[in-house]
C-alpha cells in the first residue's frame, strides 16, 4: 500500500508542478495584454514612428533597416502608385498619386508578395467589431487558402490576363471621365 501512495503523491506533485507552470504562462500573458497599447496610442505610435523617420531617419542606412525591420515585424505595409500624366516624367506635377496602408498578402502557392489588405483600416473608418471583421478574415483566409492548395494558384488573385483587362477599363474609365470634364 505504500509504494502505491508515493506513486500518487509523485502523480499528484506533477499535476500541481504543470498547474504551476500553466498560471504563471497564463499570468504571463496577462501581463503582455495589459501592456499591449489601445488602438488610439498605437496609432499615434505608428504616426509619430513615421513622421521621426521621414523627416530624421530615413537616409541613414542603418535606422532604415530598423524601420524596415519594425514595418515588417507589425505588419504594416504602404504602397505608392505613381501614375504619369505628362510628356515630361521630371516634372512633379504630371503625376497622380495614391497612397495605401494596410496588412501584406502574400500568395499562398509562391509565397511572393502580392498586394495591401486594407479590410481592417475599412471596418474601423465604418465603426465594426474589429474582433469580429479578424475572425471572419481569418476564415476566409483558411478558405482561400485550401482552394488555393487544390487549384494550384493563389484563388484571390486574378490571373495578369484579367488584371489587364481591369486596368484597361480603368484607364478608359478615367479617360471618358477627364474627357466629360474638360468639356
Amino acid at each position: 500500500m505504500p509504494e502505491q501512495l508515493e506513486e500518487l503523491k509523485n502523480k499528484a506533485t506533477q499535476e500541481k508542478k504543470e498547474a504551476d507552470e500553466k498560471y504563471g504562462a497564463a499570468e504571463n500573458e496577462i501581463q503582455n495584454i495589459k501592456r499591449r497599447r489601445t488602438g488610439l496610442e498605437q496609432q499615434e505610435h505608428i504616426q509619430k514612428r513615421v513622421t521621426n523617420f521621414i523627416k530624421k531617419d530615413r537616409k541613414l542606412d542603418k535606422k532604415r533597416e530598423e524601420f524596415n525591420i519594425w514595418l515588417k515585424e507589425t505588419g504594416i505595409a504602404f504602397e505608392v502608385w505613381i501614375e504619369q500624366t505628362g510628356s515630361n516624367p521630371r516634372q512633379r506635377g504630371n503625376a497622380n498619386y495614391r497612397f495605401s496602408t494596410g496588412l501584406r498578402m502574400y500568395d499562398f502557392i509562391t509565397g511572393k508578395y502580392r498586394g495591401l489588405s486594407e479590410v481592417e483600416e475599412a471596418a474601423v473608418a465604418f465603426g465594426m467589431d474589429l474582433k469580429e471583421v479578424r475572425k471572419d478574415q481569418a476564415r476566409k483566409e483558411e478558405n482561400y487558402k485550401k482552394q488555393s492548395l487544390e487549384v494550384g494558384k493563389d484563388v484571390r488573385f486574378p490571373s495578369e490576363k484579367v488584371r489587364q483587362r481591369i486596368e484597361d477599363r480603368r484607364k478608359k474609365f478615367t479617360k471618358m471621365v477627364r474627357d466629360n470634364l474638360n468639356e
